[in-house]
């Protein structure tokens, strides 16, 4: 099948894109919206899994047998997600790498012909797919199918219904509005009652220098009574919004509605929206502890990662390094200052995806 994206004809037969999707929203936002900029007629397969990937050895997913990675359905609790039938589709969108199994099943199913895509750390041996796309937290190594983007796929989100609503809750705080967006600690990231407290003091320096006021919101991730905490230390105007679930949120909104951010440094794709918008960001610096890791990123070890002998890690600090050193990303407190918006290359990936589907 021949495709000519320029002038936007096809063939008879439109190229179709699955996204497997799983649990996490964020995950299967950045997948749909990668799959529908592509342009081919896309649809979308939800999946379960059992314990068999969860829970084996030592309770470490890493540790799942070469076995079941090679191509089955004997993880995929079938009563709970969606069919898997013919017709097989072009080419599988996949994030996170309980899928993987699952989209080397379809594959094969399907002769081989469907193309595969993966975002993110797939944590096997890249030469399972015919093309990753990875962001710098995951220290991929370079390989051909390997494509690196500065930032996250992010979902173009059309204008919130409640924008309005917002406007008008917020309209007595002072311009510049600041939104202060809240993470979560992780596992090597610390973000306690103290952090919070030097988050406040610091968000409260800059309030007070460009005479605006704070919003801080917290996410799902957010620990119970955390923002709750920060509100009672802050010393310029502000309101708070704890993540509540089934309650009304601000947070769409107020990528809109705020003139500046100020991230938590924890989370990827919250550093990444609030860039997307142009306005400037600076982040909040976490403590992060060190432990020994081999350089994967080169020459031999890399190799290790490409086999699938040892995964690429998360490494959120180097992500913010990156930005920083780039000039995309202020830091709260510190000399370095926000200076200009990202310049995303987004269609690189697009395109390989696109002669993927092209020389099928």
């Amino acid at each position: 099948m021949r495709v000519n994206w320029n002038l936007g004809i096809m063939s008879k037969v439109q190229p179709v894109i699955w996204v497997l999707e799983g649990t996490r929203a964020g995950d299967n936002a950045q997948a749909r919206e990668l799959a529908n900029r592509v342009g081919a007629h896309v649809e979308t397969r939800k999946l379960r899994y059992n314990s068999k990937l969860r829970r084996i050895r030592e309770k470490k997913f890493r540790k799942v047998p070469d076995a079941i990675l090679s191509g089955s359905l004997e993880t995929l609790d079938l009563d709970a997600s969606d069919a898997l039938e013919p017709a097989w589709p072009d080419l599988i969108i996949g994030i996170g790498r309980r899928c993987v199994p699952i989209a080397r099943w379809i594959r094969a199913q399907s002769g081989g012909r469907t193309r595969l895509v993966q975002l993110g750390n797939p944590k096997t041996r890249l030469s399972l797919f015919d093309l990753v796309i990875t962001t710098p937290q995951y220290d991929q190594p370079h390989a051909p199918n390997v494509v690196k983007l500065d930032l996250p796929i992010t979902p173009k989100t059309p204008v919130p219904e409640d924008e309005d609503h917002w406007r008008k809750v917020l309209e007595t705080l002072p311009d510049p509005k600041i939104a202060v967006l809240v993470g979560a600690p992780m596992k090597r990231l610390a973000l306690g009652p103290t952090e919070i407290a030097r988050l406040a003091r610091d968000a409260s320096s800059l309030a007070q220098e460009l005479n605006g006021s704070l919003i801080a919101i917290g996410s799902p991730r957010t620990p119970a009574g955390l923002l709750e905490s920060m509100g009672s230390k802050l010393s310029v105007p502000h309101l708070i919004f704890p993540w509540k679930a089934g309650e009304p949120n601000p947070y769409r909104a107020l990528l809109r509605i705020a003139q500046r951010f100020i991230v938590t440094a924890d989370s990827a794709s919250m550093v990444a929206e609030a860039l997307d918008t142009g306005k400037p960001v600076d982040v909040f610096r976490l403590p992060y502890r060190l432990d020994f890791r081999l350089p994967m990123g080169l020459w031999p070890f890399n190799l290790l990662v490409r086999a699938g002998f040892r995964p690429a890690k998360r490494n959120i600090p180097a992500f913010i390094n990156r930005l920083v050193r780039g000039g995309y990303l202020g830091v709260l407190g510190g000399k370095e200052k926000w200076r200009h918006p990202v310049n995303r290359a987004d269609d690189r990936a697009i395109a390989r995806i696109r002669a993927l589907i092209e020389n099928e």
